[in-house]
């Protein structure tokens, strides 16, 4: 028997009270450890999804949001036949923190080479790489994914039928207290836990979190007792029909467009701000700050729907607006002026809670529908806006989302009765013309070649590799982050192009060069140097494809890199390319393009240099970029590097950095006897020699440093792991410089 139970009629009992709030608490914790798992997997995936920033984001985010919707459905069906349901809640905690550990110690383990031989399996059988990505993402994560989407219809089980809940605004403080632990770990995940402590780590404190929900509810469950069945009629009748309901239809169209301009932020922020490596943490971040808040105020606001959709709808619309104003004008803050990116998210989440608190009869049933219904178009608004959607300009994807929510207007509007037959036929007549509208723009975008901003005149291609974008002066930045330039005849000399393709010839001295691999071609200028070199051929990674447009439209200015029968451009990442290629080089180029980028690491761990070297010829030689930012930094490359190879040189004040098993020696008889040479890569670098004394400037033998930079013993590298290079603030702290 319940320890509450003959209590005076209308009296709640304390225990009770406690019990709720002990609820909500379980709830926060179980949303903190979501965001965590959620932040690290995006990151630990990205190794063997391509390197791609876009595609690892749009994979994480639509398994979790598909394993959410299952376990939702998976829950509300069997909802109201739990015994115990805070029990189930509990279970559901301690099974989370068995997959975190699980997970944590996958993570530990070296999976490299079985991972290849299952891409190289794939490849022989005619299955893209991507499509594995996504099924071996789908294999890993929505097992537990589909745990964290159970929880949400457990608890809503628990507080109406175990708690004696009665008001359904109840369910939308379950979901704000869920979200704003999301938030927490959003935070907690991307500034704290990955920078300091690596992504083990990370992941063990999720499964602590984990742990303490399920001890909290497991106590709690004890403590309160079997629950009652009153609402087992109602719950069984909505676990058998599972035909949706108005409110769920609604729900699912929301899904679908908000999920689509939280896609759309990601590239949104990264342009404006930069992809930095906690971007994608920050933007989900303040979409599910803005999004709770909705939620936590919907009630208040459900017999204003109308109002909500209309106002989501012209925020999204004024959003490209906002941006090219901010960028090329005002340059706001990301906090607190960015925010204004994230108003729609108000709106979204006040309509989410309206429609899920007023389609609940049955909490843990129909709790569990409508998150359901809700997801599966959250999944297609995923997909859509990623692989259709990011190949639009930033304006024409705002209005397709503006249009889709006027339409869901359209669609509530007619669904509340307050129209008599003719009034219903004009509104589906217009829901059905805003359909047709955003079908016939979407398809008319989508053949736009390039946009070209009005105020600065930079020309952009879209892609859903990312935004290449080619300023007036020649300037080309990559997602946000400035590239290199188009070569106007200007290019030699430069330090981030061509430099390296001379530090790199140089430190392999001067020995025949047959085979080089570029890592980045970008636009082609350090490929097209290395060019120039008598009997060689070039192998080039690219994993940004929208850049095929740039090297097409600009021929001349990127050296004609594209159709150099010497160069060979492969569209891939370099991880997945070396692993799959067994070529072996004489010199293989590096730049990942800033250390500070997200994913930088990915072309800086340790376990990357050890792949580099393994595709290394005897006395073979890597060139990478290696300075930015804090001294510690530079300091982290150099003895991720010198953990790997055994000799290493610097050139450019630390900004080069190239590395052997062979000795690197550089002598002044030796660089004479070089630009006595006479074929075209050894006239260019007298050609620059001689334009430098006449100027009177230092040449190329005074950017050898003498000595080398030094390599300092420490604790911390670079590691797949522990990404520490991309967070300077981190490395700061973390990394001693004597």
């Amino acid at each position: 028997m319940s320890s509450t139970e003959n209590l005076p009629q209308g009296q709640e009992s304390p225990l009770k009270r406690g019990a709720v709030a002990l609820v909500l608490g379980a709830l926060f914790l179980s949303g903190v450890a979501s965001i965590v798992n959620q932040v690290v997997w995006q990151r630990a995936l990205k190794i063997f999804l391509g390197g791609s920033e876009t595609i690892s984001a749009m994979v994480v985010v639509l398994v979790f949001m598909l394993g959410l919707g299952l376990g939702a459905a998976w829950m509300g069906k069997y909802a109201h036949r739990l015994s115990n349901p805070l029990r189930t809640f509990a279970v559901l905690e301690g099974l989370l923190f068995l997959t975190n550990l699980g997970l944590a110690f996958l993570l530990a383990l070296d999976l490299s080479e079985t991972v290849y031989a299952a891409q190289r399996i794939a490849l022989s059988a005619g299955i893209p790489l991507r499509a594995v990505y996504a099924a071996c993402a789908a294999i890993i994560l929505l097992p537990p994914t589909a745990l964290m989407g159970a929880t949400l219809p457990a608890a809503s089980e628990a507080c109406q039928r175990q708690l004696g809940a009665t008001e359904s605004s109840l369910i939308t403080v379950l979901f704000f207290l869920n979200t704003v632990g999301a938030v927490v770990g959003a935070f907690g995940g991307s500034f704290l836990l990955l920078p300091y402590f690596g992504q083990k780590i990370s992941l063990l404190s999720a499964a602590a979190f984990n742990l303490a929900a399920a001890a909290v509810l497991l106590a709690l469950a004890t403590r309160i007792g079997m629950p009652g069945s009153s609402s087992e009629p109602d719950a069984a009748e909505s676990a058998r029909d599972w035909r949706p309901r108005p409110e769920e239809w609604l729900g699912l169209g929301l899904g679908f467009f908000s999920l689509g301009y939280e896609i759309y932020l990601f590239r949104l922020i990264s342009l404006t701000y930069k992809p930095l490596p906690f971007s994608f943490a920050t933007t989900l971040c303040f979409y599910l700050l803005l999004w709770s808040i909705g939620v936590y105020f919907s009630s208040r606001m459900a017999r204003q729907m109308h109002w909500s959709f209309l106002a989501a709808a012209i925020s999204v619309a004024v959003t490209p607006f906002i941006y090219e104003y901010d960028r090329w004008e005002a340059h706001f803050s990301l906090f607190p002026g960015g925010l204004i990116y994230f108003l729609p998210c108000l709106f979204f989440g006040a309509l989410y809670g309206a429609l899920v608190s007023t389609s609940a009869r049955s909490w843990g049933s129909d709790v569990g529908r409508f998150y359901a219904y809700n997801t599966v178009g959250s999944c297609l608004g995923i997909m859509i806006f990623t692989l259709a959607g990011y190949e639009l300009p930033l304006r024409y994807g705002a209005w397709l989302i503006a249009a889709g929510l006027v339409w869901l207007l359209l669609r509530w509007i007619k669904n509340t009765g307050k129209y008599e037959a003719p009034g219903q036929w004009a509104l589906r007549g217009a829901a059905l013309a805003v359909l047709i509208g955003m079908v016939l723009t979407g398809y008319w975008a989508a053949t736009i070649p390039y946009s070209e901003s009005e105020e600065s005149k930079v020309r952009s291609y879209w892609g859903r590799d990312g935004v290449a974008e080619v300023f007036p002066n020649g300037d080309v930045y990559l997602d946000g982050l400035w590239h290199s330039r188009l070569s106007q005849g200007g290019h030699i000399g430069r330090p981030y192009t061509w430099m390296m393709a001379v530090a790199a010839v140089l430190s392999h001295g001067g020995k025949p060069v047959h085979d080089i691999l570029v890592i980045g071609n970008g636009v082609g200028m350090t490929a097209s140097t290395l060019a120039l070199l008598p009997r060689v051929e070039v192998d080039t990674y690219e994993v940004n494809q929208t850049l095929k447009h740039v090297l097409e439209d600009y021929e001349k200015l990127t050296l004609a890199v594209a159709r150099n029968p010497k160069i060979n451009i492969f569209w891939t990442d370099a991880r997945s390319g070396m692993a799959l290629n067994p070529k072996r080089y004489d010199i293989i180029i590096s730049a990942p393009l800033y250390l500070r980028q997200a994913g930088s690491s990915i072309l800086l761990s340790k376990e990357y240099f050890e792949l580099l070297k393994s595709r290394l010829k005897p006395g073979g030689v890597v060139a990478v970029y290696s300075h930015e930012g804090p001294p510690q930094q530079s300091m982290l490359v150099r003895r991720t590097v010198g953990n790997v190879f055994k000799h290493l040189q610097t050139f450019d004040d630390h900004v080069i950095l190239t590395a052997s098993d062979s000795p690197i020696d550089i002598s002044a008889e030796k660089f004479r006897q070089l630009l006595q040479r006479t074929d075209p890569f050894y006239r260019q670098l007298k050609q620059f020699e001689r334009r430098r004394r006449k100027q009177k400037e230092n040449g190329i033998w005074a950017r050898i440093d003498r000595p080398s930079a030094p390599v300092e013993p420490g604790r911390y590298l670079i590691t797949d792991d522990h990404p520490l290079v991309e967070y300077p603030d981190a490395a700061a702290r973390l990394v001693d410089m004597r």
